[in-house]
């Protein structure tokens, strides 16, 4: 759990360096990230046996299912949250694998769509979900504030 929390107290410096604040407060806590690993959605990268990336799948999210005017698609779904990766491999794409390997998962599970939401604010995150050809869908306002909502529809599905 500890190469864990410091790849995401390092994601919160990056943020914050590059000037937006996604997540605060310690966010996520060991306590979500211990309930990511419970519930079965927790998928940890490594590279040379170091733990390197984290991302958490969520099938179905029902926290999405009170947005569904700004979903165009309306099949199963997966959900991207939490995506970090570490300082040393940052700028080296290795988000871009992470969520071909997510994508990878879902077809395999039968399931065409994925989605993900974002802060205003973050440019680098909108820039990887773009270059991945995830479709911006639109806004919804959440507990954290102003999301941005994007959708991709798997195709071999």
């Amino acid at each position: 759990m500890g190469r864990l929390l410091e790849i995401f107290d390092s994601a919160r410096a990056f943020q914050r360096s590059i000037g937006f604040r996604q997540w605060e407060d310690g966010y996520p806590s060991a306590g979500v990230l211990e309930s990511d690993i419970n519930n079965g959605g927790a998928r940890v990268f490594t590279e040379a046996g170091a733990i390197v990336g984290y991302v958490f799948l969520a099938l179905n999210d029902e926290a999405y299912l009170d947005f569904r005017g700004i979903w165009p698609s309306a099949s199963d779904f997966g959900v991207i949250h939490r995506l970090a990766v570490s300082e040393d491999i940052r700028g080296r794409h290795k988000s871009d694998s992470i969520l071909k390997m997510i994508e990878d998962e879902c077809r395999s599970m039968g399931i065409k769509v994925i989605r993900a939401d974002t802060g205003e604010n973050n440019i680098i995150m909108k820039r990887i979900l773009h270059k991945n050809d995830y479709v911006f869908v639109g806004t919804f306002d959440f507990r954290w504030g102003r999301r941005l909502a994007y959708e991709k529809v798997l195709v071999g599905v």
